[in-house]
């Protein structure tokens, strides 16, 4: 125990420079952004909603990178946009409908919500019996029309341009239901029509888009629409694309598209930004049935201010170090790159003065004998002690020599010291035989 403490004592500049910079880790790390969740909640609509299917897809792109995705089941759009202004609400990230902030009239700038992206065209539906003819929205006046449900992207819509067309709910029926219960509705004659919004990959629209006793409205005034709604543009459903075989739709289709976008609160961790959206990228960036893979995601159509780190992941791709390390790992490094340069700075001085100060005091403990010898010699030369006496202090020298400890790279003047010890016994022992 005593050499060990003997050790330490020795080590002592080396000992300072570690805790130096242990002091320095921890003062840094107060500036540290906090780590990222490991678990993150996406607002979303019904379990059979286009935007619950999505969510689902996400939350299986962010399970790879080890991040578990809780979906909020909402009546959608709406019901979501309402959700992220709610401070004390879980959700991190929504999907919105285009339109639904100018609906909201909710103030973007001085709103706490950013856009992440636009990640696909989410077209607006008009189904309807056979016997029907619809040539313009207004043809459907008195008729039994199903809009969504309230909270919904697709009743906000739906109503707003049936009320453009003068189809309100004090001439016609207008009933906010959900997409299955319309979808039963319609197939069994006890409505007229159903609007909905999705993609064409949502399982009830492409079930009502194939149904041969269903009409798939074309929106042929669609250029008047874009006109007026900026939310909207005008897409077209090419003839035979959901099956070429019996030719569906038979011609084409134009339909009046919002897009889907994805929000999340300013203050979201960044490293989740970059899941997002790689994962956002993964499955919005390839063709579909109305799209290039070129078109999403993107910034078009940002309600919202973008938030600057997706717009930069959209402008410059993944952050550097996600490309090339696991999640974690590179998350790790970039929330401690604010400590590398004042750490750096504290490094480089501490290195210098570090080793200087080590070899200054491991010589020390061998230098600071050499007074004490020095005392013996010049009292033996000026007769002011015996023989005997200056044997005792030197023995007492050579004792306590004995226990310094030094590493080996200095053990060379350790035995310098030792022999010096030998050569004033040899004299000091000649001149007390004579």
């Amino acid at each position: 125990m005593t050499r060990f403490f003997s050790y330490l004592r020795s080590q002592w500049p080396l000992i300072a420079g570690v805790l130096v910079v242990a002091a320095g880790f921890a003062f840094c790390w107060r500036f540290v952004d906090p780590a990222p969740p490991k678990e993150i909640t996406i607002a979303a609509g019904k379990p059979n909603s286009g935007y619950y299917w999505w969510a689902q897809k996400y939350a299986e792109q962010l399970a790879r990178q080890g991040i578990k995705t809780k979906i909020i089941e909402t009546n959608g759009s709406v019901d979501n946009l309402k959700l992220m202004q709610d401070p004390d609400s879980q959700a991190d990230i929504a999907f919105i409908q285009g339109g639904s902030v100018t609906a909201a009239n909710l103030d973007p700038e001085n709103s706490p919500l950013r856009s992440l992206a636009a990640i696909y065209y989410e077209p607006l539906w008009l189904f309807h019996q056979p016997n029907l003819t619809v040539s313009a929205l207004r043809d459907l006046k008195g008729k039994r029309i199903a809009i969504g449900l309230e909270g919904s992207g697709s009743n906000q819509l739906a109503a707003e341009l049936l009320k453009w067309n003068g189809v309100t709910s004090q001439n016609s029926t207008l009933m906010a239901i959900s997409s299955e219960n319309a979808e039963k509705e319609l197939t069994d004659k006890s409505i007229d029509a159903v609007f909905m919004v999705g993609a064409t990959g949502v399982p009830v629209i492409k079930r009502l888009a194939t149904n041969p006793q269903v009409v798939t409205h074309s929106f042929d005034d669609a250029a008047a629409y874009v006109r007026r709604y900026d939310c909207l543009d005008a897409v077209t459903l090419p003839a035979g694309v959901i099956n070429m075989e019996k030719k569906i739709p038979a011609r084409d289709i134009t339909l009046l598209a919002p897009v889907a976008t994805l929000i999340a609160r300013e203050d979201i961790h960044p490293a989740i930004v970059g899941l997002v959206m790689n994962a956002a990228t993964t499955l919005h960036h390839r063709h579909s049935v109305l799209s290039n893979s070129i078109d999403f995601p993107s910034t078009r159509h940002a309600e919202l201010p973008m938030l600057k780190d997706s717009a930069r992941y959209l402008q410059s791709g993944p952050p550097f170090l996600q490309r090339y390390l696991p999640y974690h790992i590179a998350a790790f490094i970039d929330r401690t790159k604010i400590m590398l340069l004042p750490l750096l700075t504290l490094l480089i001085p501490l290195f210098k003065m570090v080793m200087p100060t080590y070899r200054w005091s491991m010589r020390r403990n061998i230098w600071k004998w050499y007074k004490s010898i020095r005392n013996i010699e010049r009292d033996y030369a000026e007769g002011k002690a015996g023989n005997e006496e200056l044997l005792k202090r030197l023995d007492e020298i050579e004792l306590r020599v004995k226990k310094t400890y030094v590493p080996y790279t200095f053990a060379w003047e350790l035995y310098t010291l030792r022999n010096h010890i030998i050569m004033i016994r040899k004299m000091l022992v000649a001149e007390k035989k004579s």
